[in-house]
């Protein structure tokens, strides 16, 4: 059921968030995302219709997003798509369709702003809610040129940012950890101060962070299995392998591998490095 809030709208539109502080807790994201009272209560209510709460058994001819819907279009066809309208909708219950008439709603109050953080941000928002929420062939493609679509209307904005990061998480998840650093790099270094660019820096950290890693089989037999030493951002990579006496240590009573120690080294000195006291 709708909030009552949401049924009055004006009064709540007229207030400014900050005047609220001491009812509504701040965010991590300046006022200017969330400029009145009537944002903060759009967006809990998104929050629920999202969470897949519906309170009855989910219909047979359950509503669908289909990755090429205008949910993932420009703003203007976004905002002029009604799917609740269309006849052939029969789950007229569904927290989708809910969720794109909230969106709608967001979107025409802050489109003619001055300040255009809070419409950018809400459209933001609701591409990344689409991306995820939609169904279809080419759903990556299309998620993919909304962002980039975005980024082009935002402009110089700081929302671009933030647009910015998310297409560089995908590009790294396909893989193309060089293409994926070009992109936030961008972010961080057209908007250093916003939040949009702090997630891309320290993106551009968690893909220029050396890593070492060595995998093999916990049990060797002949035919021996490999060993594959996996490295990321290092220029070097020392490895030394040391033959154990097994035999000896299963009859030491210390079998397992997790029970390796410097009783191994023929010298406790040469292997300090490789193996730290414990306390």
């Amino acid at each position: 059921r709708e909030p009552a809030a949401l049924a009055e709208p004006a009064a709540l539109e007229k207030l400014p968030v900050a005047e609220w502080t001491p009812l509504i807790a701040p965010g991590s994201m300046p006022d200017a995302y969330r400029p009145t009272v009537w944002d903060v209560v759009v967006r809990d209510a998104l929050e629920f219709a999202t969470s897949g709460e519906r309170g009855v058994v989910a219909p047979e001819d359950v509503f669908e997003l289909a990755a090429d819907s205008p949910a993932l279009g420009t703003a203007d066809e976004f905002l002029a798509w009604k799917p609740e309208d269309d006849p052939a909708v029969a789950d007229r219950e569904s927290p989708l369709l809910e969720t794109v008439r909230l969106y709608r709603d967001l979107l025409a109050f802050h489109r003619g702003d001055q300040d255009r953080t809070a419409f950018l941000a809400a459209d933001l928002d609701r591409i990344l809610w689409a991306a995820g929420a939609a169904v279809g062939d080419g759903l990556a493609e299309r998620k993919e040129v909304a962002l980039e679509a975005f980024i082009e209307r935002a402009d110089t904005h700081e929302t671009a940012a933030l647009a910015r990061f998310q297409l560089a998480e995908m590009v790294r998840e396909a893989g193309d950890l060089v293409e994926a650093r070009a992109i936030a790099a961008k972010g961080a270094e057209a908007h250093p101060k916003s939040p949009g660019g702090t997630l891309c820096r320290n993106l551009i950290a968690e893909i220029e962070a050396k890593s070492l890693a060595v995998q093999t089989e916990r049990t060797w037999a002949a035919p021996w299995p490999v060993v594959r030493l996996t490295a990321r951002n290092l220029d070097k990579a020392h490895v030394r392998i040391v033959k154990a006496d097994w035999l000896a240590r299963v009859a030491a009573g210390k079998p397992q591998w997790q029970w390796l120690d410097r009783a191994l080294a023929a010298s406790k000195a040469k292997w300090k490095r490789f193996w730290p006291s414990r306390r």
